[in-house]
């Protein structure tokens, strides 16, 4: 979801429909903070099933910065707008703009793509590290595990880790937020790609579609467990198999 909509923020401003929504602007620069925790969240629930309240820990840093995201968000719409043609199209004409409010009163706002770039690698190297762990536990390796949870997380990580490296790579190359689009494109890729074996391991489309099936739905909420299922399947089976009514007419 987070890099979802980062990616929706990257096409309003390619496509320059940004200018139409300029409050939308700084709106996903938190999220970049959230892609790194969530991963190792996702590969240690995925490994022990289990939590704790001191994950929270790993969301300290992006409500920071969130909280000072606010002196940036709180600008004219005329500052936004000299920030995106500043980023995309240095060519046209920037407004007159006077605000009390400084945008980035601490000049971190500069070193955001390293800072990014940083914690991202480091929350790899955790979960990879984590999942590296467990697999030896398996006896085996990380490249040759059997076990399809643990080869759904490796594959999970490459992109994440392929991910960092396009994004290095595009920061490095190209000024300001030029070349995001290469990242958009692998993350779309990645995207499709989850789809696809998602629904490849689905068994949604193994259940029958017959509208002698609808009438089921009604029972799906019913409070008995599997044991009373069984008690009361089996005297059913034996009214039947001892009464025998099944031979008389009158039954």
């Amino acid at each position: 979801l987070s890099l979802s909509l980062i990616m929706f923020e990257g096409v309003l401003n390619l496509t320059r429909y940004i200018v139409q929504v300029l409050f939308l602007t700084y709106s996903t620069a938190t999220l970049n903070f959230l892609i790194g925790p969530f991963t190792y969240l996702f590969v240690k629930r995925s490994i022990n099933n289990s939590g704790s309240k001191g994950e929270l820990i790993h969301f300290i840093f992006p409500l920071i910065y969130l909280i000072y995201l606010g002196f940036s968000i709180a600008q004219p719409e005329e500052f936004k707008y000299n920030v995106y043609i500043g980023n995309f199209h240095p060519e046209w004409t920037p407004l007159e703009v006077s605000s009390q409010i400084p945008n980035d009163p601490l000049h971190i706002n500069r070193y955001l793509n390293l800072v990014t770039a940083v914690q991202i690698i480091f929350y790899f190297a955790l979960s990879w590290t984590l999942l590296n762990k467990k697999i030896r536990e398996s006896g085996t390796s990380i490249f040759r595990v059997k076990d399809e949870v643990l080869q759904s997380l490796r594959t999970i990580l490459i992109h994440i880790l392929v991910i960092i490296v396009i994004f290095v790579t595009v920061k490095f190359l190209f000024k300001g937020n030029f070349g995001d689009h290469f990242l958009s494109i692998y993350i779309t890729i990645f995207i499709l790609f989850t789809t696809f074996r998602v629904i490849d391991d689905s068994s949604y489309f193994d259940r029958s579609t017959s509208f002698l099936d609808l009438p089921i739905g009604k029972y799906r909420k019913s409070t008995l467990n599997e044991n009373v299922k069984a008690q009361i399947l089996k005297k059913i089976k034996c009214e039947f198999e001892d009464n025998k009514y099944y031979t008389s007419n009158l039954a």
